[in-house]
């Protein structure tokens, strides 16, 4: 089993268990990004071009950024640490989950000695070009910051989008730009039964926690909180990609644990898996299923043979919260 399953699922059984989560404050990689934490207007030259607020979550274990743009668009990022290979990531979604862009995931490509960090990663228009996506935050250099509850002016914060090929800037034009779109169609809506508030036990009847599970982004996500019964702590981002036609998952949880999954409706249920390495054998598989009388059962499953066999990990029925 791989050492990223290993600590989800233990850190999934310590939840049950009723110990509480170490957190992730001496961690110095997951400081990397302190310098972003706050309440900012971004502006693009002279431009407004919205506001964004960064902060941590997690018992420090992962950072969240809430965006929302001049015109009214919105989207969330979750920056969390891949712990085997302590490589940070970012999964980014929005409510223009149509358009290129509109979802993306990249991982960091570079920590300068100033403490500046460089995320990249892919994204591809439907004209078929591939195109490499920069997000590069800098510290404010010669300024003093301010209390993190008001809001101060980004300084030296910078995003492009350039051509893989060109390596070129590529500036979207007001004729090219395409209308706004939503995120109503069905496959969208396919995780719905999930959403609300519930209390979690397991089979015996004993408390495994609280789950809270609400749209995000324009309605194009889901952002799922839960609270374990010993302080144990995690949360995902969950969305539909329309050019692979499934649904993804992050979770992220405050032992500094993730796990990444993908997979699309079996009849009732949302089926996820894990999407392994080359040549890994280990394989998890989860499983949200709607029940008659209104609960939910979630029901996760580990295999350590390419997934001839499995065995259960964890067993939840949901029910929602008065």
């Amino acid at each position: 089993m791989t050492l990223r399953a290993r600590f989800a699922i233990c850190a999934l059984l310590a939840a049950s268990a009723g110990r509480a989560a170490a957190g992730c404050h001496d961690s110095a990689i997951h400081g990397w990004l302190d310098f972003w934490l706050g309440d900012w207007i971004v502006c693009e030259g002279r431009e407004r071009a919205g506001t964004d607020r960064v902060t941590k979550v997690l018992d420090g274990c992962a950072v969240a950024e809430d965006w929302t743009g001049v015109d009214g668009s919105h989207g969330l990022s979750l920056f969390y640490v891949v712990l085997p290979d302590r490589t940070w990531r970012q999964v980014w979604v929005t409510d223009a989950a149509r358009r290129a862009g509109g979802w993306k995931e990249k991982r960091l490509v570079a920590h300068p000695a100033e403490g500046s960090v460089r995320f990249q990663g892919e994204i591809a228009p439907e004209d078929g070009r591939r195109m490499l996506d920069r997000t590069t935050p800098r510290p404010p250099v010669g300024r003093r910051r301010m209390p993190l509850n008001r809001r101060a002016r980004r300084a030296r914060i910078g995003r492009r989008i350039v051509l893989a090929t060109l390596v070129s800037m590529l500036v979207q034009s007001p004729a090219d730009a395409q209308p706004a779109p939503t995120c109503d169609a069905a496959e969208h809506r396919a995780f719905d039964f999930w959403l609300g508030s519930w209390d979690v036990s397991l089979p015996d009847g004993r408390a495994a926690g609280t789950n809270r599970i609400e749209r995000t982004a324009g309605g194009c996500a889901l952002i799922e909180h839960w609270q374990g019964t010993g302080g144990f702590v995690g949360t995902s981002l969950n969305w539909y990609d329309r050019d692979d036609a499934r649904w993804h998952q992050v979770w992220v949880d405050g032992t500094g644990g993730t796990l990444v999954l993908a997979g699309a409706r079996d009849g009732e249920r949302m089926v996820l898996t894990s999407l392994p390495a080359a040549g890994e054998r280990t394989r998890q598989r989860i499983a949200w299923s709607p029940q008659a009388d209104g609960s939910v059962r979630q029901h996760w499953e580990t295999s350590d043979d390419a997934g001839a066999t499995w065995r259960t990990v964890f067993d939840g029925r949901y029910v929602r919260r008065p």
